[in-house]
């Protein structure tokens, strides 16, 4: 059931209590509004009642008793959810929740529209002379309320609250500690890393393409120009891991998770990045002009032993 915040009265509560304006509907007024509830003398709170004693509004500046039984138009009824303090909404959202009228991931639009069926709703009954708030409705679905199983308005199921823990939400049973988690069944995370390769690896790597494309090793400076290339290369490429998590619907207990990795480089593709440099050096054009004509030398001793 929503609940008062039991501090001092806000801009919004103070509004929305101005429109009880003075005493009980008469019974034409009551056939053509919706009831909201009655003050601390008929047994039964108003969950409608602003700040300050209990059973008690501000209307116009002052403190005047409500009377036992309060009405609201339909539309002034409609409009009373904007007057909602951020417990009362919070509130409300969880009871919806629980009560399996509201999603795990639905805020304050969708109570907005909830709260509009409830008021059409209790709309319809105190037309037909029963006195049942909008929230008498919700808590029905609850077991508990004029239209509850469990029969009176203070009776059956307990208020839930929503928490926080570990940045998941739950809703709690302030009575009897009951849990239930509110989260998604399966959450991906995504993690990005630099994976950078160690200069004992980038050193060996690169010898091995100077010793395949130049035929020596490559001296300090060729080392470092390389490595540099190197981290660049591997920076504009991070590994990417998305993790997907799965949670134990009644606990929010992860149960199970998979990692999928993409980007990064791999040890063709440094080799790949070595052998271009290499090739954009003059030293290596020359070293292919020299191959290119001891091969071509090669092949006209070898091949044609007795000239032409």
């Amino acid at each position: 059931m929503l609940v008062n915040d039991g501090g001092g009265s806000t801009g919004g509560e103070a509004a929305g209590a101005s429109k009880f304006k003075s005493g009980a509907a008469t019974s034409s007024t009551a056939g053509g509004s919706v009831y909201m509830g009655a003050a601390s003398g008929s047994g039964y709170v108003s969950p409608y009642a602003p700040t300050g004693a209990t059973g008690q509004t501000l209307a116009s500046g002052n403190k005047n008793a409500l009377s036992s039984d309060n009405y609201l138009s339909k539309n002034d009824a409609y409009g009373y959810f904007n007057n909602f303090s951020g417990k009362q909404l919070r509130d409300f959202i969880a009871t919806g929740q629980v009560a399996g009228l509201l999603g795990d991931n639905d805020g304050f639009i969708e109570g907005q529209k909830l709260w509009k069926k409830l008021v059409d709703a209790s709309a319809g009954l105190t037309a037909a002379g029963r006195k049942v708030a909008p929230l008498d409705i919700l808590s029905s679905y609850l077991g508990k309320g004029p239209l509850g199983a469990a029969g009176s308005g203070q009776s059956g199921a307990s208020l839930w609250q929503v928490q926080y823990r570990s940045g998941r939400k739950f809703l709690v049973n302030t009575q009897t500690g009951q849990v239930k988690y509110q989260g998604p069944k399966f959450e991906t995370t995504y993690q990005k890393t630099i994976d950078m390769t160690d200069p004992t690896t980038a050193k060996a790597l690169a010898t091995s393409v100077f010793q395949q494309l130049l035929h020596r090793d490559p001296g300090s400076g060729e080392l470092a120009s390389y490595g540099d290339a190197l981290r660049t290369a591997e920076q504009s490429s991070p590994v990417i891991a998305n993790t997907t998590t799965e949670y134990d619907p009644n606990t929010g207990e992860a149960i199970g998770s998979s990692t999928n990795t993409t980007g990064g480089l791999t040890a063709d593709a440094k080799q790949y990045l070595e052998q271009q440099k290499v090739k954009k050096s003059k030293e290596y054009g020359v070293v292919q002009s020299a191959t290119t004509y001891e091969n071509a030398l090669e092949n006209a001793i070898f091949n044609n032993p007795f000239g032409s």
